[in-house]
């Protein structure tokens, strides 16, 4: 969230001419367009129903931070594409294989996720590779 919020603010601009700077978001759960726009644009007009996200599409529009222009869609193909296009969608960031590590006293670990062994929730626990090791002597 700090990443759009840092981007849109470092965008040079004038007083006398905006940029010519938009985005286009496509989205369709009421709870994260909210959170979208609160983030993008400082405030949530009116929330946004269900109704509204599949009869039009393009169901909202406003000027947020540093006068960027941003638009969301119910569906990728609604989107203008006259421009010059970058496409960043969060399953293409969710399926990139990384890999966190920490330097402990003993060495480096590589964070990972375990189950916890009587019940069903997810925990952080640490692993030293041999890998790590062989970092650590260099």
């Amino acid at each position: 969230k700090q990443w759009y919020q840092r981007r849109v603010r470092e965008v040079p601009h004038s007083s006398t001419r905006p940029p010519k700077l938009s985005a286009s978001l496509v989205e369709i759960s009421e709870q994260f367009i909210a959170e979208q726009e609160k983030l993008l644009c400082g405030s949530v007009r009116e929330p946004i129903t269900p109704q509204q996200v599949f009869d039009n599409a393009n169901y909202l529009s406003r000027v947020g931070l540093q006068k960027c222009r941003f638009k969301w869609y119910s569906l990728l193909n609604h989107v203008p594409n006259k421009r010059p296009t970058i496409y960043i969608m969060n399953e293409f960031l969710d399926a990139l294989p990384v890999h966190q590590f920490e330097k402990t006293a003993d060495g480096w670990v590589e964070i990972m996720v375990d189950v916890e062994d009587d019940a069903d929730k997810l925990l952080y626990t640490t692993y030293k590779t041999g890998r790590s090791r062989m970092v650590d002597q260099d």
